[in-house]
């Protein structure tokens, strides 16, 4: 008895070993649920869990984890919570974070070109040792639109109106203002007029007085987010949505905020412009294809000689397949004979069988252009653009003049073909006697950068500015027979036009 008696003790301590191996593997498991993600800073990593608990982090979500960063006492963004930002968004998928806020958040805690400024001031992408203000001022950016682009002094308000009209987004709700953006107002209405639903997808309301817009960048959507706030003169819209008052209560907003959403995305390099900042004059002059591409995904098909055989066919298939179809003419179009205005672009409404004409539209919203028949299109015409889904064809070049317009390829949802052809500038005749001294000296401020041969050109034509601004009052009095305020913008065009040239 007394042996079983010691063999009985000596099997105690044994159990007791072997209990406690068996706890051991317990205890990473343990420390995993305490540090969900990984993350190092324990506290963060309980309060992202516990927003986790509905099976989802969203964009709400992500500004919390955001602010929780910033509110942080010790005033700096260091190294652990860099880390633990960056796996958070690393995770998006794991957390099920909706694409535009995994997006937004990368471009806060990951970079983005457009990180340099804010609010005019030099920024920079988030680093280690950053304070936790500056952590502040590019989730404002990124989440809530608050880098408002530059306007060229004009002041900004809190836009009144709904997003779209009873009716939806349409080419009527075309008001392009003082500003040369012509091929993006245009192209975003012919899209509009093609699909509602396409114009409508890049917006997502927010219900805090912002929406979030989408783009896409070689196939891949990107995103950026506006609040309500527009650029006015006195009362009224200054660019898009001209001459509408930022308080009405039925102004359709959509185009507006679009076209400061592309402009704020223009910093970011991925506009393909060559001139990235945060400023409406910025996007002034551009390709109606890369509108199309940018907005909704597809490439686009150009036919620039409109003399070619297939081309009238081509347009018109494009029309009865409900593309959307923009127009852009040539240097100096006959007025008279069409009511085009030159290195403008236009939207194709449609094509009449039975008279043989197609109707056009003006992204201004006035000075609309005759019905034209195909020898009239074709010989004011620079080329026109449509939306396709087709598949690609060869890469081809084209040429505007003497420049060069090769064709590029994207891959896509719809692999199309996608050219690029030239829009110039153009400044609206709509723009009131006060805002067009304002263009002439944005111009001449541009010319600055100027030299050689393109300097000198550009100085001579320059030399008659005194002369025609001191006539506007009369041209613009005079802007219901519409060719007054042709010259106007004819001379507007060239001064703009050498500057884009030279830059």
């Amino acid at each position: 008895m007394g042996r079983n008696s010691v063999q009985q003790r000596e099997s105690r301590p044994t159990a007791l070993k072997n209990r406690t191996l068996r706890l051991e593997p317990l205890e990473p498991r343990c420390l995993l649920a305490a540090n969900f993600l990984g993350l190092a800073d324990g506290t963060l990593a309980a309060y992202v869990k516990s927003l986790d608990n509905d099976g989802s982090i969203n964009r709400s979500d992500m500004i919390g984890i955001l602010r929780k960063v910033q509110a942080e006492t010790d005033g700096v963004v260091n190294a652990n919570d860099l880390g633990d930002l960056r796996k958070i968004v690393q995770n998006a998928s794991t957390l099920k974070m909706p694409d535009y806020a995994s997006v937004l958040a990368g471009d806060v805690v990951n970079g983005n070109a457009a990180n340099a400024h804010y609010q005019g001031a030099s920024l920079g992408n988030l680093v280690a040792g950053n304070s936790n203000a500056k952590l502040g001022k590019l989730t404002d950016k990124w989440f809530y639109g608050a880098d408002l682009p530059s306007t060229g002094g004009y002041a900004y308000a809190s836009a009144s109106g709904s997003l779209y009209s009873a009716a939806g987004p349409s080419h009527l709700d075309e008001h392009q203002g003082a500003l040369g953006d012509c091929y993006l107002i245009a192209g975003l209405g012919s899209i509009a007029d093609s699909s509602q639903a396409a114009i409508k997808n890049m917006f997502i309301a927010n219900g805090d007085g912002t929406w979030t817009v989408r783009f896409f960048y070689n196939g891949k959507a990107d995103y950026v987010t506006v609040n309500n706030k527009l650029p006015i003169s006195g009362n009224s819209f200054v660019f898009d949505g001209y001459g509408s008052k930022y308080f009405s209560a039925s102004n359709t907003l959509w185009l507006p905020l679009l076209e400061k959403a592309y402009v704020q995305w223009n910093e970011s390099g991925k506009t393909w412009r060559g001139v990235y900042t945060n400023n409406y004059s910025s996007i002034e002059g551009g390709w109606m294809g890369d509108v199309y591409t940018q907005a909704v995904g597809c490439s686009t098909i150009y036919v620039m000689d409109t003399s070619g055989s297939n081309a009238k066919t081509t347009l018109i298939n494009s029309l009865s397949g409900h593309q959307a179809v923009t127009l852009g003419t040539v240097d100096t179009p006959n007025f008279n004979n069409t009511g085009l205005y030159g290195d403008h672009a236009y939207n194709v409404l449609s094509y009449s069988s039975s008279s043989g004409k197609f109707t056009l539209y003006n992204p201004w919203g006035s000075n609309q252009p005759k019905q034209l028949t195909w020898a009239q299109l074709s010989a004011n015409a620079a080329g026109f653009s449509a939306t396709v889904t087709t598949t690609s064809t060869p890469i081809l070049s084209a040429s505007n003049g003497s420049r060069s317009a090769p064709f590029m390829l994207y891959s896509d949802a719809c692999i199309t073909t996608a050219a690029n052809t030239l829009d110039t500038p153009a400044i609206t005749p709509q723009a009131a006697a006060a805002l067009v001294p304002a263009a002439v000296d944005a111009a001449l401020t541009d010319s600055d950068a100027l030299s050689g041969d393109a300097s000198g050109q550009t100085a001579m034509t320059f030399q008659s500015s005194n002369s025609w601004v001191s006539d506007i009052a009369e041209s613009n009095a005079a802007r219901s027979s519409g060719h007054a305020m042709a010259d106007v913008d004819a001379l507007l065009d060239s001064i703009r036009s050498h500057v884009a040239l030279a830059l």
